[in-house]
């Protein structure tokens, strides 16, 4: 945890200041301590402070400092979303990928917070979003026999321990009996038994409004296996099955997996818990690497007011976003011949119609779909509040989603 400095001796002072964007200068001081600027660059943004706190976290950790503390009076300049952002790129920066294999997930050199304008609240809460970023990119990172979907159902259920959140594990068996078809036409296939996994927190009993968040939980991906080039799959002649909604598919090609799993899991959330809106978040396709890289998630939006509450969650995160098209014409592109939807295109826009067909299971309801692929894993650039591997792409927007939310809740009072 970071703490408020009272001149505590520490063996490095870290100060963003004005000069070139993220440029570096060590220095020591009157009084015989060593200082750290970092260089805030023209534009001073939420995007801006993580990346000067994230590029500052890793020098100290670098110079093998036990402990820093960090001038927030720059974050401060941006009121809340500045000291979340500042926390963020603290850990986020020194994070290393060791840290998957325990519960560490802190810098391990001692952090302190010193300057002027902010509230100790805002940055405990930043510390606190922090942490689940980073326990995020811990369970992306771990290997695949250390998580299988039994040890990540507990892991989840674990991290949950003494909140106001109620856990529930359905196993195969239970699966089957509820028809979960979509869902199971996945897990089957492996020997070990899928999970669903399902965490409820009610924080306003009273409202009409409930958010249900989806993730497809895919422990490994053996990247689908065809017993012919996936071009030539059609000709042997795609599966049909069913799903919980009712719904039937044609799959044609098995590395398009996830889309099935989520498809059941959107219909758990409307039909099981009453969902009312809906997030899901995944890895889906390739092709949306293709379309935008590493720098910004894609989305698919079903109604425009929602996808303007991300808008505005996400210029609170400094995350990227950007909405794809859903023109009637890329709908002809799943149309099933022998089911109600295929689960790949005829014809490419592989991002958008992956999109289109997880529309067709959120019944009518205000939805937003979260391509990752691109900015779950530093493949490509590497931003200076992270790490190479996992990043923990998307926590920070949907917490403040979920506040965007309660504050509509309000205003229709």
């Amino acid at each position: 945890m970071i703490q408020r400095y009272h001149n505590e001796p520490v063996g490095l002072r870290v100060t963003p200041e004005p000069g070139d964007y993220l440029k570096l200068h060590d220095r020591i001081l009157p009084d015989g301590s060593e200082q750290i600027t970092v260089g805030r660059g023209e534009s001073w943004s939420v995007l801006a402070c993580k990346e000067v706190y994230g590029k500052a976290s890793k020098a100290v950790q670098a110079s093998g400092a036990k402990s820093a503390v960090f001038d927030l009076s720059a974050a401060a300049e941006l009121g809340r979303d500045g000291l979340l952002a500042a926390a963020e790129g603290i850990c986020g920066g020194a994070y290393q990928m060791k840290y998957t294999l325990s519960d560490q997930w802190e810098p391990e050199f001692a952090c302190y917070a010193s300057g002027e304008g902010w509230q100790e609240q805002d940055l405990q809460l930043g510390w606190t979003l922090a942490e689940s970023i980073l326990r995020t990119r811990s369970l992306v990172n771990r290997p695949a026999n250390l998580l299988t979907p039994e040890r990540l159902a507990t892991a989840l259920t674990e991290q949950c321990a003494g909140l106001p959140v109620e856990t529930q594990c359905y196993d195969r068996g239970t699966l089957h009996e509820l028809g979960l078809e979509a869902f199971l036409a996945v897990g089957d296939s492996s020997g070990h038994s899928p999970v669903l996994a399902v965490l409820r927190y009610t924080g306003a009993p009273d409202s009409a409004e409930r958010l249900g968040l989806v993730g497809k939980g895919v422990t490994v991906d053996s990247g689908g296996y065809n017993l012919k080039s996936s071009g030539s799959m059609a000709g042997i002649k795609g599966d049909v099955i069913g799903s919980l909604s009712g719904k039937t598919i044609e799959v044609f090609n098995a590395d398009a997996e996830g889309r099935l799993i989520l498809a059941d899991g959107l219909t758990w959330a409307i039909r099981k818990e009453g969902c009312t809106r809906l997030v899901d978040a995944a890895t889906l396709t390739g092709a949306i690497c293709a379309m935008l890289g590493y720098v910004a998630t894609g989305v698919m939006a079903s109604d425009d007011g929602w996808y303007a509450t991300l808008e505005r969650a996400a210029a609170h995160s400094g995350e990227r976003f950007w909405r794809m098209p859903d023109f009637p014409e890329y709908e002809k592109l799943i149309r099933g011949d022998l089911g109600d939807v295929r689960n790949t295109s005829r014809d490419g826009c592989g991002a958008i119609t992956a999109g289109l067909f997880l529309r067709h299971f959120t019944e009518g309801l205000p939805w937003l779909h979260l391509d990752i692929a691109g900015t779950a894993d530093n493949k490509g650039y590497v931003w200076e509040h992270q790490v190479p591997g996992a990043t923990g792409t998307a926590v920070s927007t949907l917490f403040h989603l979920a506040c965007g939310l309660a504050e509509i809740k309000e205003e229709a009072k």
